[in-house]
């Protein structure tokens, strides 16, 4: 048996933690907010009371969130491993407050309500503003439609919390924002087909085209979840609303902004918040000929008994149909089908 003086471990204790570098400690480290402007998208933030140095738990209880222990030295923060860390998503005056299962949000007009909606598919009640007060007392009101939406810690008779609030309410704001640079979300610009989406890493977010040709149309849907394929790829549009409700075949086009992730190998578009999916145009099926395949018609004086067989989108695809995988093609003028 080795016997070690615990004086002989203490000291090399001191010794490593003197030698981790002062960065990794950083990393750790969330520094008050003394001026809204400073946030971007991408921050993360952790909302606290710094006189009591408490700050808002992971715990979602069912009308608010409970108050963790962390320490506040020289206005940084050290979160524990129950401290929310909550990322900014959107624009000032639009910000959204991700917590990983969803967004927090005011819930009532009627009670001190701060749930979590749940899915990542923001909505206006989601949305918040955030400005820093005298003695840099964070003021953090939702903007939906709920009016018990001031976002306050309460000390609880002991008990503390943290819950929307009214106007009116006896618990003033008396919390803090402290906050860390965090790293924005690659951007692919425009993409214009379902191949290159696929294409792209998790977490990029792009500018959609989908064009009229090749042609884009609906697959499968349920309630807001679309599945979206052209002569290129197969997406999944995860809460894509729209005005008319798609159907099954529909033509869809547009422009939509959104950001790539996968799902048991499938690729997602969800929905960023500055995209307005009710710009998307929403058509019946289109039965008559894309108009490169019309023009090929009329330059080339196709008859009807011509074998050429092309594709929806204007590919020679020879004259043998046994040749052919599934799919919808166009042969003298008129639509074929294989099956």
């Amino acid at each position: 048996m080795i016997f070690v003086k615990r004086s002989f471990l203490t000291f090399h204790l001191v010794l490593f933690l003197w030698f981790v570098p002062s960065m990794l400690i950083a990393q750790e480290t969330f520094q008050l907010l003394t001026h809204a402007s400073e946030l971007q998208e991408g921050d993360e933030i952790v909302i606290a009371n710094a006189e009591d140095s408490l700050a808002m738990s992971v715990q979602q209880n069912t009308n608010n969130r409970d108050a963790t222990s962390v320490d506040i030295q020289d206005n940084q923060l050290f979160p524990s491993s129950s401290t929310q860390i909550i990322q900014l998503e959107g624009e000032p005056g639009k910000w959204l407050l991700h917590v990983g299962e969803g967004y927090l949000y005011a819930a009532s007009s009627s009670s001190n309500s701060l749930r979590t909606d749940v899915g990542n598919v923001p909505n206006d009640n989601d949305r918040c503003t955030l400005a820093v007060g005298e003695g840099n007392i964070a003021i953090i009101t939702f903007t939906g439609v709920n009016s018990h939406n001031s976002l306050r810690f309460n000390p609880n008779n002991g008990k503390p919390i943290f819950s929307c609030y009214s106007s009116k309410s006896s618990v003033k704001d008396n919390q803090q924002i402290y906050w860390r640079r965090g790293s924005r979300k690659p951007d692919a610009g425009l993409i214009t087909t379902l191949s290159a989406f696929q294409d792209l890493e998790d977490g990029t977010t792009c500018k959609l085209f989908l064009p009229d040709m090749p042609q884009v149309r609906v697959v499968n849907l349920k309630n807001d979840t679309v599945m979206l394929s052209d002569d290129t790829g197969l997406v999944k549009f995860v809460g894509v609303m729209t005005n008319p409700v798609m159907k099954v075949d529909d033509h869809v086009a547009g422009y939509i902004s959104g950001e790539k992730q996968s799902e048991n190998g499938i690729s997602l578009f969800v929905p960023t918040t500055k995209t307005n999916s009710n710009l998307l145009i929403i058509a019946a099926p289109i039965t008559e000929l894309p108009t490169d395949i019309r023009k090929m018609i009329n330059e080339e004086r196709i008859t009807p008994s011509d074998d050429r067989i092309y594709t929806l989108s204007g590919k020679f695809a020879g004259q043998e149909i046994d040749s052919l995988p599934k799919g919808i093609y166009v042969r003298a003028g008129k639509k074929l089908i294989i099956k």
